[in-house]
């Protein structure tokens, strides 16, 4: 009992590379590694209070310095009269188990680190049910710590959830042994979410993600699309889009195909310079692809020409728009045929009376001036009859205000020729 080695079997010798001739009479501490040399005392303690150790995992030294795994079975030995004299050690080598479960062990944590620092939730249920793993996004999203969940049945915990297509989909995904991936909306947690479920031969492991943010950027984006496309649809203005690589109509509003009288099909298989009488296609083209145009809104005046062979003028106004990550051009066309033929009659009627006020000017001064000529003759009269001069002085004053009048007519008329031509 003092921790003398005083036997040595084979099996001993292949494990520890002992020879029992090595050993018999040593302390049992040649085959203790350094730092657990005190656990053979406690060992001996209790064989002496008559314990029984069964299968204690410990360490021990081979010959050569290597430590080994081992299960330890030590019973205390009794002589004749019943006092225990020694303890009988029974030793298996364990390492390679030993080595398998730091493996498998490792091979759990590596598991664990990649579960826990996926984006997405994750949890695994075997085929009844019962919630396996439940990583920390699970927990968060979920409202669920793994301690209230793992063991428990994920139907039972989430009863609210058992008619939802979320359950549905993993029922499913169990029963076909077909993966499911779905989004859906969840009415308990107040959100849309992104779903993955693989099923095994054990159960299923199921990837969620919350993308209640997307969708609502999305439902956002298609609401912005809907209203430019109601806006669109519905302008009173004919509008259209061309692709600016190939120049292919690709989109046009009610008002464009009744405007021009082409039908869908023929202006979706035209060219947007189809539009364009055939003498004016050079010019416009090369206004529209200059390069302070290109990249810029464009506004300009050309000549459209209609399905019935119709040319009206129209205002034309240009802007670059983005449609799945592609730049497109976007026309408004405002007819200004009858705005146009409105100021041209404006313009020929005054050209009209102008040409009138300055013929019928010049004819009334004519007769004016020889009038005043003829008052100037008479003047040189002497006369002191008081009524005949008091006659001439109203009338040179008349002739006078006449001859103003007809210069500012005069004046006027040129003027507004000036400014019509600026």
């Amino acid at each position: 009992m003092d921790g003398i080695i005083t036997q040595w079997n084979p099996g001993a010798q292949r494990i520890l590379g002992y020879y029992k001739k090595e050993v018999i009479g040593k302390h049992i501490s040649i085959i203790l590694p350094e730092r657990i040399k005190d656990e053979e005392t406690l060992i001996l303690q209790k064989i002496k209070q008559g314990e029984y150790i069964e299968h204690h995992e410990t360490k021990r030294k081979r010959k050569d310095g290597v430590e080994i795994d081992i299960s330890l079975t030590v019973s205390p030995i009794y002589d004749v009269n019943g006092r225990i004299i020694g303890a009988s050690k029974t030793a298996r080598d364990i390492t390679e188990k030993k080595q398998a479960e730091h493996a498998l062990k490792a091979s759990f944590i590596e598991r664990n680190v990649i579960l826990e620092s996926i984006y997405d939730a994750f949890f695994s249920i075997d085929k009844e049910g019962v919630v396996i793993y439940w990583n920390n996004k699970a927990e968060k999203l979920l409202g669920k710590n793994r301690d209230e969940i793992l063991g428990k049945n994920i139907w039972e915990v989430f009863k609210d959830a058992s008619n939802s297509i979320f359950f549905k989909n993993y029922h499913k995904a169990i029963i076909e042994n077909e993966t499911q991936h779905f989004e859906a909306y969840s009415e308990v947690l107040k959100g849309w979410f992104e779903v993955s479920a693989y099923p095994s031969a054990n159960g299923l492991s199921v990837y969620f993600t919350d993308i209640t943010e997307k969708k609502k950027t999305i439902l956002k984006l298609e609401e912005s699309e809907k209203r430019y496309s109601n806006l669109f649809l519905h302008s009173p203005q004919p509008m259209c889009v061309y692709d600016p690589e190939n120049y292919n109509i690709i989109q046009a509003n009610l008002a464009a195909f009744n405007h021009y009288g082409y039908s869908e099909k023929e202006l979706f298989d035209m060219k947007i310079f189809q539009l364009l009488p055939a003498e004016d296609l050079e010019e416009v083209t090369k206004s529209i692809n200059s390069e302070d145009v290109k990249e810029n809104n464009y506004r300009g005046i050309q000549r459209h020409i209609k399905k019935s062979g119709e040319i009206i003028d129209v205002e034309i106004y240009r802007n670059t728009i983005v449609i799945n990550n592609k730049e497109f051009r976007l026309i408004a066309a405002v007819d200004i045929t009858e705005k146009l033929k409105y100021i041209r009659a404006i313009e020929d009627q005054n050209k009209k009376l102008q040409n009138i006020a300055w013929t019928q000017s010049h004819i009334v001064r004519a007769p004016l001036a020889r009038l005043l000529g003829f008052v100037d003759h008479l003047n040189e009269y002497q006369s002191t009859n008081e009524d005949y001069l008091e006659l001439m002085k109203h009338f040179v004053n008349s002739a006078n205000e006449l001859d103003t009048v007809i210069r500012e007519i005069v004046s006027n008329s040129e003027s507004f020729n000036l400014n019509n031509k600026n």
